[in-house]
């Protein structure tokens, strides 16, 4: 194996670079560590690399000195590949003037109990359907909210969101929202409070998604979305996430993608920051809060049976 101590003759150019990641994800993808589930996580990727030891020596080659330059190549060239996956994906379904293809598509070929179990796995959370029998109504329910998602504009429902808040006023008793600009993220400041205080559960969300290199809260950042639909925009209303990964788990079905857009801190409200490796925001700009529209009503003109005998004629 080639030294790790080893100081390259000269260091590797952008180029050289770019085709070692490919060759190095391409590898790992072929050592049966890497399932489809995680094919374009950088970490999950990594963690073969740099496990292998036949990539390994691939990966030294250069010298200690050029290590993180490798681990950053790989980490793009990923990005950049399940990237170019959702733009085929987008482009596929532009010229589709059918925007209940993602749905037919789940569904096409399948008996009625195996597209009831399809369709509710196209779902936030829909794993739990796996081989478990799913219900008429319960899969007319999914049906209903997939088809109000894809039709009906951006909405916050305040009052429902407010009763899922971690934030309670002790004086009232009463829970309320935060945004994200408005976290605490002194360590000073936080040390003061109880153990399992928001203010520690604050400062140790900002720790570990900035590092030390920031000492306050960036106006912007980047947040993603798991969608099943490679073209659709990310609305008002609608949960996202700092995590990547965490947002890939809501991707389904060989039509979705991972919407990336940076927004304003001060546009996302807090719902989940205690689990660092998935804390999930509901995009809510501030321009809209005098504003709220309610959730508009927009039944689907037939029944989820009538859809699957439609979609398999």
């Amino acid at each position: 194996m080639t030294n790790w101590y080893h100081a390259a003759a000269a260091p590797p150019t952008d180029d050289q670079l770019r085709q070692l990641a490919r060759k190095l994800i391409r590898e790992a993808w072929a050592t049966g560590y890497i399932t489809d589930a995680v094919k374009y996580s950088d970490y999950h990727v990594w963690l073969v690399i740099a496990n292998e030891e036949r990539l390994n020596e691939q990966v030294y080659t250069w010298g200690e000195e050029n290590y993180d330059r490798v681990r950053a190549a790989v980490d793009a060239e990923v990005l950049r590949m399940e990237e170019s996956v959702f733009t085929r994906r987008k482009n596929r379904l532009t010229r589709e003037e059918d925007p209940l293809t993602h749905l037919r598509a789940a569904i096409r070929g399948k008996g009625w109990d195996a597209a009831k179990r399809a369709i509710s796995q196209m779902t936030p959370g829909g794993g739990w359907a796996g081989n478990a029998k799913v219900e008429d109504e319960i899969a007319e329910e999914v049906f209903r909210r997939l088809y109000r998602t894809i039709y009906q504009p951006g909405y916050v429902d305040i009052e429902n969101l407010t009763e899922m808040s971690r934030y309670l006023d002790p004086v009232t008793g009463k829970r309320y929202l935060k945004r994200l600009s408005e976290i605490c993220t002194d360590e000073k400041q936080a040390e003061k409070t109880e153990l399992w205080s928001d203010s520690k559960l604050e400062v140790g969300f900002f720790r570990n998604a900035f590092g030390y290199r920031l000492s306050a809260m960036p106006k912007q950042i980047e947040i993603y979305r798991g969608v099943p639909r490679a073209d659709v925009q990310l609305r008002p209303g609608e949960f996202v996430t700092t995590s990547r990964d965490y947002a890939r788990v809501y991707m389904h079905g060989r039509h979705g993608a991972i919407i990336r857009q940076p927004v304003n801190t001060d546009d996302l409200l807090v719902l989940k920051i205690e689990d660092h490796d998935r804390p999930e925001f509901v995009y809510y700009p501030r321009a809209m809060a005098e504003e709220n529209r309610k959730p508009q009503d927009i039944p689907p003109p037939m029944s989820f049976r009538q859809f699957w005998a439609e979609s398999n004629q």
